[in-house]
């Protein structure tokens, strides 16, 4: 592919967006200008899973590019903000959540180890438990001692035992806060 450096086809988006599902190449070596286009970025995104890795810090850094590379690929939150500001703010990785559940992988350590954020995400998406840190996970188990088979509510807050998550009941626990959506959302998810 060293052709293309030859031919100097780095500067045609065209050529660019082919080979670069083929390849990181054409990527690395399009030009400055390429990968400071928001719309082409995207669209190479959605061709080739690491194209973020060679979009320009500005664009990683803007808050909106990234949502949308969001709802292309959960992984965009690993290219968020090369200063890691994107993945320490609970604001943008709440909202990457609300798009990609498992965006959550790639938050900082501070925000899977932040308690409180960790049961707020849960009520979007009780699967991304095994994202958090080790810690509140252990956490969120001594507070869920009781032996609980199904959900049940408690006032305001949803009681689930969370040894008894697992991929055979997960949809039953969904369907059961979609439910409790319809009448009020809980305040908290134990």
């Amino acid at each position: 592919m060293s052709w293309i450096l030859n031919l100097g086809c780095y500067k045609n988006k065209g050529i660019i967006l082919e080979y670069c599902k083929k390849s990181d190449e054409p990527l690395m070596l399009a030009s400055k200008q390429i990968k400071q286009d928001k719309e082409f970025m995207l669209k190479a995104f959605k061709v080739n899973s690491n194209a973020l890795k060679y979009t320009d810090k500005k664009l990683n850094d803007d808050e909106e590019f990234m949502l949308e590379a969001l709802k292309i690929r959960a992984i965009a939150v690993k290219y968020a903000s090369t200063s890691n500001r994107l993945k320490d703010n609970k604001d943008f990785i709440s909202k990457a959540i609300s798009i990609k559940p498992f965006a959550i992988e790639y938050a900082s350590d501070r925000l899977r180890n932040d308690e409180n954020f960790i049961l707020k995400a849960l009520q979007i998406n009780p699967y991304i438990l095994k994202y958090a840190s080790s810690e509140v996970q252990n956490n969120l188990k001594r507070l869920n001692t009781a032996d609980k088979k199904e959900p049940e509510t408690n006032g305001n807050n949803l009681v689930i035992c969370l040894d008894d998550i697992d991929e055979e009941n997960i949809d039953d626990i969904i369907a059961y806060l979609n439910t409790l959506k319809e009448k009020k959302r809980p305040q908290n998810i134990l």
